[in-house]
């Protein structure tokens, strides 16, 4: 089975950015974005037969977060074929990706080395399926719009789980409160 670990968003902030990833997809007749929960990535996917190991490692680590917030107020692009909401980068969120990876590591769990570094916190919000053209035609459209959120409060992490073409939320680790 293939897993990876984010923040998945939660409350209005899910339901503002489902809302805006729908609007897209039925715009601009683009769908693959919609095949995962709204998220931002920490630890790029990785494979193993069995993640008991790692849900248990991630109990006792989560429990040992405290929350933070993170700012998300614009939208940007991976050229040519990914649009998302920018996340704040370096800080407290990349302190935790380095813990992540960390202890994951010390599990012998290591990330599909097919993603580039540095690490670029995003929400995605269409992907994949973009021509050229419907790529240029999302840009337009984002441009002079403000993103649904301006900030997350990081309160848990969530090991997700692809099943066939899909990521599901298998399960939140919340920190400490």
């Amino acid at each position: 089975m293939f897993y990876f670990i984010g923040y998945r968003l939660k409350g209005s902030d899910e339901a503002s950015v489902e809302n805006l990833r729908q609007r897209i997809a039925q715009e601009f007749d683009v769908y693959a974005a919609l095949k995962i929960p709204p998220h931002f990535t920490l630890f790029y996917p990785f494979e193993l037969g069995d993640a008991s190991d790692v849900e248990r490692a991630l109990v006792g680590f989560a429990a040992r977060q405290e929350p933070f917030t993170v700012a998300s107020e614009k939208f940007a692009s991976f050229e040519p074929a990914v649009w998302f909401i920018e996340v704040e980068r370096g800080g407290k969120a990349q302190a935790l990706r380095d813990n992540l990876k960390s202890l994951l590591g010390d599990l012998g769990v290591t990330e599909d080395t097919k993603y580039p570094e540095p690490f670029h916190f995003h929400i995605t919000v269409a992907y994949k399926d973009l021509a050229p053209d419907k790529f240029a035609q999302i840009g337009a459209w984002l441009d002079g719009r403000a993103a649904p959120i301006k900030k997350l409060e990081i309160d848990s992490i969530t090991l997700f789980e692809k099943h066939d073409d899909r990521w599901l939320a298998l399960r939140d680790f919340s920190f400490n409160q």
